[in-house]
């Protein structure tokens, strides 16, 4: 009897240990799992941030620019019905010049709506896998968190989808507008039969950088309500780690 006895002893103590370790790797794998969740927390604040910064630099910046292209605008007409030829070169070639800053910096922003849209996709991407592998592992109540996550992200990437789209539209019709501009301001005609064309194609392209500041200050808003639920979403994820 005591041998067998001697042996259950063995095979208990074993189990125990064994217990002891896969409690001991759950509570790691628990502590890993949090650790991450913080850091993709502290990263999406941190880039809310940046956005927030870079937009309203970008917003002071497209303003000021809009408000010298309309000024040169008008100066343009007085002297050219004044016919002071020097100044009106100078005045169209600086105009034109505006309008290709215009046009390049809405390639930049094409190009950053591009890689937002790429951005936005690897974080539907990754939602969904972490999904998979919370329901394999039996974590029910992460795998629905990933869900809430992947709404928000798939909302976004819908959004960033069409704010490159609209982007794209504006280039193209920026384009269109100085091609066109630069071939009537460099007719030899008195400008009272061309004011009307001028007038028509400068409204429009004032029109399309005053539509391109609406969305940065759109941008910039969603931004900070952004910041806003990343940090309550951080502030609930601390309390639910303390518990």
């Amino acid at each position: 009897i005591k041998p067998i006895c001697f042996g259950a002893v063995l095979v208990i103590t074993s189990k125990m240990k064994t217990m002891k370790k896969l409690f001991a790797l759950a509570l790691m794998a628990l502590c890993i799992g949090a650790q991450a969740q913080v850091k993709k927390d502290q990263a999406e604040k941190h880039q809310d941030k940046v956005q927030i910064v870079k937009g309203q630099e970008m917003l002071d910046r497209d303003m000021a620019e809009l408000d010298m292209f309309r000024k040169n605008l008008k100066s343009f007409v007085d002297v050219y019905n004044a016919i002071n030829v020097k100044e009106m070169e100078r005045l169209r070639a600086e105009i034109l010049t505006d309008m290709d800053r215009e046009i390049a910096q809405a390639e930049q922003k094409l190009v950053a709506d591009r890689r937002e849209v790429a951005s936005s996709r690897r974080e539907v991407k990754s939602d969904q896998r972490e999904i998979k592998e919370h329901q394999e592992d039996g974590e029910h109540k992460r795998a629905a968190g990933d869900r809430k996550d992947r709404r928000d992200d798939s909302r976004d990437l819908a959004d960033d989808k069409s704010d490159m789209t609209k982007q794209h539209e504006r280039l193209r019709r920026m384009r269109e507008i100085r091609k066109e501009l630069e071939s009537v301001l460099i007719t030899q005609k008195p400008m009272g039969q061309r004011e009307g064309l001028v007038r028509v194609l400068v409204e429009e392209f004032i029109g399309l950088m005053e539509q391109d500041i609406a969305e940065t200050k759109a941008e910039i808003q969603e931004d900070r309500m952004e910041l806003q639920e990343d940090r309550q979403e951080s502030r609930e994820g601390k309390r639910e780690r303390q518990r």
